[in-house]
C-alpha cells in the first residue's frame, strides 16, 4: 500500500492529463483511476499503523474541524448558483482531504514520511523535464488545453503558447508545482555526504530556478529565488556552509547573466517584471488587483456564507458581468475561499494551517523532514496567488498531509505519552512527600 500511496501521489501532478473516458462534465483520468483503486484496497485490506507499543496519536481535533468545514460546506447551497459545480468542487475536496488522511495514515516511521516526500519530488521533476522539453521545441504535449479560452490571433494566445505546461494545464500550475519542490527536494540529498549533498542540492536549485523561468509567471520567477536561497541557508550548517552557497550563487548568476543574459532579459519581459526599453516596473497588476477588489464584494454581498466550492467564477460573471474566460477567476486563493466557503470554512482551514505549521516549528530540531515541510507550509501563502486556483490541484495538499503524519510521528516517538508517563512519576513523588 505504501508504495502504490507513492505511485498516486506522483500522479497527482499529471492534474487533468491522460483522460481514459468522459462522464458527461465528470472526466475519468488515470490519477483518478488510481484513486479509486487506492480507496478500494484501503477499506479492504488496508492495516492500521504500527502503535511502538505506544498511544496512537488521537485524531479527535482533525475529525472535528472536518466535521465543522463540511457543515459549512453544505450551508453553500442556500446560496449556489450551480449545484453541479457545487458537486464538483466537492469532489475535489474529498479527494484533497482523502490524499492527506492517507499519508497520515500510511506514515509509521522518518523513513515512510521521507519516501512520500521523495515521491512528490518525482512527479515535481516529470514535470520539470517535460516543461523545459516544451519550451526548447515550442511544443506542449497534451495539446495546452488552456489555451482554447483566447483567440488563436491574440496576443495572449501567442505570448502564452511559448510557456511550458508539462501535464498541468497551465503555465502557473507548474510554477507552483516547482515552488514547493524545492524545498521538499533537498529530502533526496539528507544522505549524501556533505561535498556531494551541496552540488547535488546546488543543481536541484538551478534547475527549479530554471525552469521557474521559462514559465514567465512574474511570483514563480520571484519567490523561486527567495525560496532556494532561504532553504539552502536554513538546510546548511555551519556558517562556512553558508558563505560556500552564496558564493556559487553569486558566480552562478554572473555566469548565467553574462552568458544568457539575453534569454532573461526577454523572460523577465515575458513575466512583466521590465518594460520593453528594460527598465523594471513596480510590482503592479491593476487586473489582479481589480480581481480580487471585485472578489471582495461579491464576499460581502453573500455576507460571507459561501456559494459553493468551484462556484467563484460563476459568481464572477453572474454578479459582476465578466464574460472573457480567462478573467473570471479570482488568481486569489484566501478571496476564492471566503467567496465559496464562507468566514466558517476559511476559519476551519485556517485552524489547519495554523496548527501544521506549529508541529513543524516544534519539531525543527528533533526530525530533519520538518524543515522542507514547514517551509513549503510557508511558500503555499504566497503561491495561493499565481494560479487561478488551488483546488484542483492535488499536490498541493500533500504538503499538508506530510505536516499531519510529522505530528503522529512525534506523538509517538517523543511527545505525549512520554509525558503522560513523566507527570504520573511526577504526580506519585509528590504524594509521597
Amino acid at each position: 500500500m505504501k508504495k502504490l500511496l507513492a505511485l498516486l501521489i506522483i500522479m497527482t501532478f499529471t492534474g487533468s492529463s491522460f483522460v481514459l473516458k468522459n462522464f458527461g462534465s465528470f472526466a475519468l483520468t488515470a490519477f483518478r483511476l488510481i484513486f479509486l483503486i487506492f480507496v478500494i484496497l484501503h477499506l479492504v485490506v488496508g492495516k492500521p499503523a504500527k502503535s511502538n507499543n505506544k498511544k496512537n496519536m488521537n485524531p479527535q481535533f482533525y475529525i472535528r474541524l472536518l466535521i465543522a468545514f463540511f457543515v459549512c460546506d453544505v450551508l453553500t447551497l442556500a446560496q449556489t448558483p450551480n449545484l453541479a459545480k457545487w458537486l464538483n468542487g466537492n469532489i475535489f475536496i474529498v479527494m484533497n482531504v482523502c490524499l492527506m488522511y492517507f499519508v497520515y495514515y500510511y506514515t509509521d516511521t522518518d523513513e515512510d514520511l521521507k519516501f512520500y516526500m521523495k515521491a512528490f519530488v518525482i512527479g515535481a521533476l516529470i514535470n520539470i523535464i517535460i516543461g523545459i522539453y516544451e519550451f526548447k521545441t515550442q511544443t506542449h504535449i497534451m495539446g495546452s488545453n488552456y489555451l482554447s479560452a483566447y483567440s488563436v490571433n491574440s496576443w495572449e494566445y501567442q505570448a502564452l503558447k511559448k510557456a511550458p505546461t508539462a501535464l498541468l494545464y497551465n503555465p502557473n500550475n507548474l510554477g507552483v508545482a516547482v515552488l514547493l519542490a524545492i524545498p521538499i527536494g533537498s529530502i533526496l540529498f539528507v544522505n549524501k555526504n556533505g561535498k556531494n549533498r551541496l552540488i547535488l542540492n546546488i543543481t536541484w536549485y538551478i534547475l527549479c530556478i530554471y525552469t521557474a523561468f521559462l514559465t514567465g509567471s512574474r511570483g514563480a520567477i520571484i519567490f523561486s529565488v527567495l525560496i532556494a536561497l532561504m532553504t539552502l541557508t536554513v538546510s546548511s550548517g555551519n556558517i562556512s556552509k553558508k558563505i560556500i552557497i552564496f558564493a556559487v550563487a553569486g558566480v552562478v548568476v554572473y555566469v548565467a547573466m553574462n552568458k544568457y543574459g539575453d534569454f532573461i532579459f526577454e523572460q523577465l519581459r515575458y513575466s512583466g517584471l521590465i518594460s520593453k526599453s528594460g527598465k523594471w516596473l513596480k510590482m503592479e497588476n491593476k487586473d489582479r488587483y481589480q480581481l480580487i477588489s471585485d472578489g471582495w464584494k461579491i464576499a460581502k454581498r453573500t455576507h460571507f456564507m459561501g456559494t459553493g466550492p468551484r462556484t467563484a467564477e460563476t459568481m464572477m460573471k453572474t454578479m459582476l458581468g465578466y464574460a472573457d474566460a480567462a478573467n473570471r477567476s479570482v488568481h486569489n486563493f484566501w478571496i476564492e475561499f471566503l467567496i465559496t466557503l464562507g468566514i466558517g470554512g476559511m476559519f476551519c482551514f485556517l485552524l489547519m494551517y495554523a496548527r501544521c505549521l506549529i508541529i513543524c516549528a516544534r519539531n525543527l530540531r528533533k526530525n530533519k523532514n520538518s524543515i522542507p515541510i514547514i517551509i513549503s507550509l510557508m511558500t503555499f501563502a504566497v503561491i495561493t496567488t499565481i494560479p487561478p486556483t488551488i483546488i484542483t490541484l492535488q499536490f498541493v495538499w500533500v504538503i499538508f498531509g506530510y505536516a499531519i503524519a510529522l505530528e503522529k510521528l512525534e506523538y509517538n516517538n517523543w511527545g505525549v505519552a512520554e509525558n503522560e508517563e513523566k507527570s504520573t512519576e511526577s504526580r506519585i513523588a509528590y504524594k509521597q512527600l
